[in-house]
């Protein structure tokens, strides 16, 4: 027979309450999340710090999951591939959902807009799409927009549009006012923020374009998505108040 001495016993109760609170208390590692950083108002840098309603939503859902989040800024063309390829958990930045893209990565859907582009002084003339011709429109680079503008506009004679690898927002204003481009295209409620924010210029509605949903990516078979379509429900409420106050100012 096996005996056990009142101190052994001690002993082995003491190490198994010891990892039993360990293991409560070791905390998640952050969230990794990568995003653009150049996207008014879903993700830009205000005074040196990175703001924007991504950013604000992807803190609130890390709460309410308890976990923090460690952010990092890439281009829009690369977000795809560093969170299919397992660098990164999460990727935020007015990613618009698309059948092509879901065979990449699992979609959360958290937001709809239109789009429309942003001219400097009077942008009447960029109304009608047949005042297009000879016109050099801009477009980011890697956003859905490159092909669905080029499709929209493929029977409109000399139309130049230009894909640009933006990584400076002050690009945008400044390559307007000097004529380089005559227009950009964007998403509507960014180009909102833009002419919010930007004297002197104005903003045309592109209703030829029908508008995409804007989805949170993560892994192919992530256990993320379920994570956060259950934090999205808890903190709607919360959430709405969010979409509210970042796209209805950026509206006025």
């Amino acid at each position: 027979m096996i005996r056990f001495s009142f101190r052994s016993l001690f002993a082995a109760l003491f190490s198994a309450v010891f990892l039993f609170f360990s293991g409560c208390g070791r905390k998640e590692p952050p969230l990794t999340v990568v995003t653009t950083g150049t996207n008014a108002p879903f993700s830009y840098e205000k005074d040196g710090e990175l703001v924007g309603f991504d950013l604000s939503l992807v803190r609130i859902l890390a709460e309410a999951m308890g976990r923090e989040i460690k952010v990092k800024c890439e281009p829009l063309k690369n977000l795809l591939d560093i969170v299919s390829s397992g660098r990164a958990d999460i990727a935020i930045g007015g990613i618009s959902i698309t059948g092509d893209r879901k065979g990449q990565v699992d979609f959360v859907p958290y937001h709809k807009g239109g789009f429309a582009m942003v001219a400097f002084g009077s942008s009447e003339d960029l109304k009608d799409s047949k005042n297009l011709s000879g016109k050099k429109i801009a477009v980011c680079q890697g956003s859905m927009l490159e092909g669905l503008v080029k499709s929209a506009w493929i029977e409109i004679p000399n139309v130049f549009v230009i894909s640009v690898d933006l990584q400076k927002p002050d690009d945008i204003p400044s390559n307007l006012r000097s004529g380089m481009w005559n227009a950009f295209v964007m998403d509507a409620d960014s180009a909102k923020h833009f002419v919010a924010t930007h004297s002197g210029f104005t903003l045309v509605p592109l209703e030829m374009i029908e508008p995409l949903e804007l989805g949170i990516a993560v892994p192919k078979g992530s256990h993320y998505a379920q994570l956060i379509i259950s934090a999205m429900e808890t903190k709607k409420e919360q959430i709405d108040k969010l979409k509210n106050e970042h796209f209805s100012a950026a509206a006025n």
